[in-house]
């Protein structure tokens, strides 16, 4: 019983769509922009939170850039880890932070 509690988790439920939209094919751009809107969470305002530009956090999450601040960032708020949203030629370093 446990595990199911802890499945719905945000956590969980986030690390259950990453998993689930990737396993369905959807590209990572694609699932990270998807877990900005099931968590409603608008651009424009974790730029601000995190002091970063939102065109910089955006271009990161596209995959245009790689900009560890805001992998650093996006991970965080998500409450999962930039190396499961990031493929290892978007991160810059080893991705563990």
């Amino acid at each position: 019983m446990e595990s199911i509690i802890n499945f719905f988790r945000p956590k969980n439920k986030n690390r259950a769509a990453l998993s689930t939209l990737r396993g369905l094919g959807f590209s990572l751009p694609r699932v990270r922009k998807a877990l900005l809107d099931l968590n409603n969470i608008k651009l424009r305002e974790l730029s601000l939170a995190g002091g970063l530009a939102a065109s910089t956090l955006s271009d990161t999450i596209r995959g245009m850039k790689r900009t560890p601040a805001a992998q650093r960032l996006f991970a965080v708020t998500l409450e999962l880890e930039v190396k499961e949203l990031f493929d290892p030629h978007e991160i810059l370093g080893d991705g563990s932070e």
